[in-house]
């Protein structure tokens, strides 16, 4: 689901039209824009009354660097990253704490937002080995759940 891209009024009916057709949750696309996000949630929300129960997952990108993002941004259509949030990542003496620090606060707000079951954290790493990346990966989403107060579960996976 991206309710970043125009038409933005038609986003909500969207995810309906989604439901209808048999959908038990939605993902969104990356969150960079919490005002546009929250008129979006508060329509669906008002929409959703009607319909059968389903999930809404909001999609959070862990971004490491102003450079990364700027790459990302130049890839992706339709919406773009604000700038607000590359000059916190060019400007933070550390980026990549930055970028850990801008993904636990969007985490924090959408856990504490109505009609939304849970967040798909997506960091950003730019390694090339697949084990390395989902090593780094798994430390990221653990330290970003950590700081938005999320319990972390430690240990191996069963």
């Amino acid at each position: 689901m991206h309710p970043f891209a125009p038409p933005y009024d038609d986003r909500p009916r969207q995810a309906i039209r989604k439901v209808r057709a048999g959908a038990d949750f939605i993902i969104s696309q990356h969150i960079f824009e919490l005002p546009r996000w929250r008129v979006f949630i508060a329509e669906v929300n008002r929409l959703r009354a009607d319909e059968r129960p389903f999930h809404m997952l909001g999609g959070i990108a862990i971004m490491p660097s102003e450079q990364i993002a700027r790459q990302v941004n130049a890839g992706l259509r339709g919406f773009s990253i604000p700038e607000s949030l590359l000059t916190r990542l060019r400007q933070a003496k550390d980026p990549q704490d930055e970028g850990l620090e801008i993904a636990a606060e969007m985490l924090t707000e959408l856990t504490e937002t109505e009609g939304v079951s849970g967040c798909l954290l997506a960091p950003v790493t730019g390694r090339q080995n697949a084990l390395a990346a989902s090593v780094e990966q798994s430390e990221l989403i653990t330290e970003v759940r950590r700081r938005a107060g999320i319990p972390v579960q430690t240990g191996a996976l069963a």
